[in-house]
């Protein structure tokens, strides 16, 4: 009875980080990712971070996780930045001077990463704190939405202008093409009279040079 409420707790303990895990993606905004750290060590650990971007500054604090248990390990979960690469160091205990270790890292925009801290067997039989991560979900670009939204933007932009000019051109055709219906319809209507013109022409000089002949 007692063993089926324990592993009740550690079902219930389980979700509850699940949950609250979850819900801190939900949450994630621009330029933001979640960071899962796990201590496996019977210690309790602290988390610092200072940006690489602030020259000279202090380590802040940014999580403190409990020992590990008897049923397992003790996992917490904190939002980190993405604007710059953080500079982060595990200290146990009550010691703040003597890093367990160290690392700098750039996280990518809302992606899932996990510190697992724990301790592992080395050469000379003692034991070495080692500190891993590891990426649970890859980074996504927050800004493609705007980078397509943008591209749409140019091509609708590009079509309206390109539409604009096609219809022009299509009234010009249809202008030129007016007038030169027009200017051959006149040429064809003066054709005849133009002809009439030029035969009655030709018998009045004829009659001219036959008086002139009687005449003379």
């Amino acid at each position: 009875m007692e063993g089926q409420r324990t592993a009740a707790f550690l079902l219930l303990v389980l979700a509850m980080g699940s949950f609250q895990a979850a819900e801190a993606v939900n949450e994630l905004k621009l330029d933001q990712a979640l960071l899962n750290v796990q201590n496996h060590l019977s210690d309790n650990i602290s988390l610092y971070y200072v940006s690489d971007y602030c020259y000279q500054c202090l380590y802040q604090s940014l999580v403190s996780l409990e020992p590990r248990s008897a049923s397992g390990t003790a996992n917490a979960s904190v939002v980190v930045s993405t604007r710059f690469t953080l500079t982060l160091q595990v200290f146990a205990g009550t010691n703040t001077t003597t890093p367990l270790c160290r690392w700098s890292e750039l996280f990518g925009e809302h992606g899932q990463y996990t510190v697992s801290v724990r301790s592992v067997p080395s050469e000379h039989n003692d034991s070495a704190i080692s500190c891993s991560l590891s990426v649970d979900k890859d980074p996504v670009n927050g800004y493609i939405p705007l980078l397509v939204a943008a591209v749409v933007f140019l091509c609708a932009t590009a079509l309206y202008f390109l539409g604009i000019y096609t219809c022009k051109l299509r009234c010009t055709k249809n202008c030129l093409k007016a007038v030169t219906f027009k200017k051959h319809t006149s040429r064809i209507d003066a054709g005849p009279a133009a002809d009439g013109s030029i035969a009655d022409d030709k018998p009045k000089s004829r009659r001219l040079l036959s008086l002139d002949t009687f005449r003379g």
